[in-house]
């Protein structure tokens, strides 16, 4: 069935949204947020030479491609026994998740751990066989076992090679040890030829289920105790701390109470308005298991130093705010844009037939709120998948006007960079925007313009399963743009090009 959506004007779509929810109709849902966890696999980033993120856009964490030259020993391994009784370890829930965080991407496929040592961890029966040297794990003998020498820094090199992917700590490498001392046996009901990543639990949902284990209070007072810790390397002004009942967010910040808890409304609306968007059915993009905290600075140099001294990284120029959400306490940084001072937006001067140059009026170009809701929406995107730059980057924009006026200068200032790429050749550059290859201002503007013209022109249903299917990489483009818009490549860069000429020319 093809319906036609309402407010198409000259260049609309017709949307066939049979097609477009073949995935399954998105579920809106909300759920409820926490603290902190420290987990055995993961520790914090350690401090070192500040590194500079590229092109402004935060990048997925990547496995190193390094492992030891000889490997570890070869042999064929026994037939798994039955788990043990309650008190010993389990391999699913305890082992398997720090072997897939840290050591699979380099034992598996093309990986050098695998080349090298030709140890092969994406199975239990074939990590038990060994690698070239023979077996690296002797049931109930950590002291003779090369896996654990090698994890514990007995043995060199020292695995996984620089503290793994995910932060590789001491108390990882005491659990195997004690796992391998224990007789180094698989869960019952649990295949040994399956793929560990099949089963294990990851990171996030042991640290989801532990915090599952603590009261509200205690969750919150751990949030509460990290936040501090975080604003106190940048500020020496102690924050005020701000939460909602219930809420998913905490807000450390020096604003007055009124702005503060306005901010905190506008968030939690636009909480549910991305997991609206990006979450398939019956799961939340946006994790329940624990509250974001939101530092806000009212001066750069304060938002400047708490990323050196929390993230090991420097500002961009003209970067405002930044998001981690991937990480034990998730939070966004943002320095405000009224510095503290009374938050009016001021719209963008209207054009002038008078030869004297109007006074360019002062004051933020858009709302504390609207800037926070931006880096949300965008770092939900990155976490929810592998979604194109230009998809990341506009929708974030795109979510963030909806929550200033109309007129405010940063949108008009997407719309006019938009419109300038329409007259340079809209194929073309749209072309290098969604290929990545143009600048993250011009990727901005533009996968604003598309997501504004989608909106423009389809249902918000219909733009949810686009963006969800983009969160497979840009390579789902084409099947997004057939099964949600029913048009092929060529059709979306005319509608999309005609109808922003037509819009954005004006300005």
């Amino acid at each position: 069935m093809s319906l036609q959506i309402g407010g198409l004007g000259r260049w609309g779509v017709v949307i066939g949204m049979s097609a477009c929810l073949v995935g399954g109709a998105t579920v809106f849902a909300s759920d409820h947020g926490t603290a902190r966890l420290l987990l055995v696999a993961q520790k914090g980033q350690k401090k070192g030479t500040a590194k500079k993120p590229a092109d402004g856009m935060p990048k997925d964490e990547m496995a190193k491609d390094e492992m030891a030259k000889d490997g570890m020993a070869k042999g064929k391994g026994a037939a798994p026994k039955a788990a043990p009784a309650d008190g010993m370890l389990s391999f699913k829930s305890d082992i398997a998740p720090i072997i897939v965080a840290n050591c699979v991407g380099c034992h598996s496929g093309n990986g050098a751990g695998l080349r090298n040592g030709r140890l092969d961890l994406t199975t239990f029966e074939k990590m038990m066989a060994g690698g070239k040297r023979g077996k690296d794990i002797i049931s109930g003998d950590p002291d003779e076992s090369t896996l654990v020498k090698m994890i514990t820094g007995q043995e060199t090199p020292k695995m996984p090679p620089n503290n793994g992917q995910r932060g590789f700590s001491d108390e990882a490498a005491e659990k195997i040890s004690l796992w391998v001392k224990q007789g180094a046996r698989l869960d019952a009901g649990l295949s040994a030829t399956d793929p560990m990543a099949k089963y294990a639990a990851t990171l996030e949902d042991l640290r989801r289920a532990e915090l599952a284990k603590l009261s509200p209070e205690a969750r919150e007072n751990m949030a509460v105790e990290t936040g501090r810790e975080r604003w106190k390397k940048a500020s020496k002004v102690e924050p005020e701390v701000t939460s909602t009942k219930n809420g998913h967010f905490l807000l450390f910040s020096n604003l007055p109470k009124e702005r503060a808890n306005k901010v905190l409304a506008t968030l939690e609306t636009q909480f549910a308005n991305i997991n609206k968007f990006l979450s398939a059915p019956r799961t939340n993009v946006l994790n329940p298991g624990e509250r974001i905290s939101l530092y806000v600075f009212k001066d750069t140099v304060s938002f400047v130093e708490f990323v050196r001294s929390n993230e090991n990284q420097e500002v961009e120029a003209g970067e405002q705010a930044r998001a981690k959400l991937g990480v034990e306490s998730p939070y966004l940084v943002a320095v405000d844009p009224a510095l503290g001072g009374e938050e009016a937006v001021v719209a963008a001067p209207k054009k002038s037939s008078k030869r004297k140059k109007a006074e360019e009026p002062t004051g933020p170009d858009r709302t504390l709120a609207a800037v926070l809701t931006e880096q949300l929406a965008q770092a939900a995107a990155l976490k929810a998948g592998k979604p194109p730059r230009w998809v990341a980057l506009g929708f974030g924009a795109y979510l963030a006007s909806k929550i200033d006026p109309p007129s405010s200068k940063y949108y008009l200032a997407l719309r006019k960079e938009t419109s300038l790429n329409f007259q340079k050749g809209w194929q073309a550059k749209a072309s290098e925007a969604l290929g990545g290859e143009a600048t993250t201002e011009t990727t901005r503007a533009i996968g604003f313009g598309l997501i504004e013209w989608m909106a423009a022109n389809t249902s918000p249903i219909v733009i949810a399963n686009f963006l969800q299917t983009m969160l497979d990489g840009q390579g789902k483009l084409d099947d997004a743009i057939h099964n949600c818009l029913y048009l092929n490549r060529e059709e979306f860069l005319n509608n999309s090009g005609l109808w922003l000429a037509e819009r954005y020319g004006r300005l």
